[in-house]
């Protein structure tokens, strides 16, 4: 609510609710659904593809791009507990503290592998599905010998399309 508080009064449409429950009856539907860094927050990816799906007009294209849960920063995060998470992230990033911007991660649905996370959009009834692969991230940048090191493996992994060890995927998918 605190980001749809932003949009100026004037525009005619906003909508709160929870992406993995039940959609509101009067909100519509969409040529493209879009987020960035949501994703990986939500305890059921099947549940969010699915509402995503379901919030599209024929032919509309779904985009979510977030963390792949391999990338080790993201691993991290999804073995510490969140409270200890939460702690080490302000400490590396304070200005994350200002707008309390840590969340519980699941990483459901956010692998990164094409062989597993492509058919399981195609299911819900996605078609022309696929993903982008992108290997940096600016998680090692206060760390200069990790930044270095995991600066190498990405361009090497990048190079040899070694997908499970990709940083964030942006997945795409047109409904029928």
């Amino acid at each position: 609510q605190r980001q749809l508080d932003k949009c100026p009064s004037s525009y005619p449409h906003k909508f709160c609710f929870d992406i993995c429950g039940e959609l509101p009856g009067d909100i519509g539907t969409f040529d493209v659904t879009f987020s960035k860094m949501l994703a990986e927050h939500v305890e059921s990816g099947e549940r969010l593809y699915r509402n995503l799906y379901n919030l599209l007009n024929p032919d509309g294209i779904c985009l979510n791009h977030h963390p792949t849960l391999f990338a080790v920063p993201f691993v991290i995060n999804k073995l510490v507990p969140h409270a200890i998470a939460k702690q080490l992230v302000h400490l590396v990033f304070p200005t994350r503290k200002r707008n309390d911007s840590v969340f519980p991660a699941h990483y459901s649905w956010c692998t990164g592998l094409e062989s597993v996370e492509l058919p399981r959009r195609r299911k819900i009834g996605f078609s022309e599905v696929g993903v982008i692969h992108q290997y940096k991230h600016r998680y090692w940048r206060p760390f200069p010998i990790n930044r270095e090191v995991f600066g190498l493996m990405h361009k090497i992994s990048r190079g040899l399309r070694l997908n499970l060890f990709s940083s964030f995927s942006v997945y795409y998918g047109v409904k029928n």
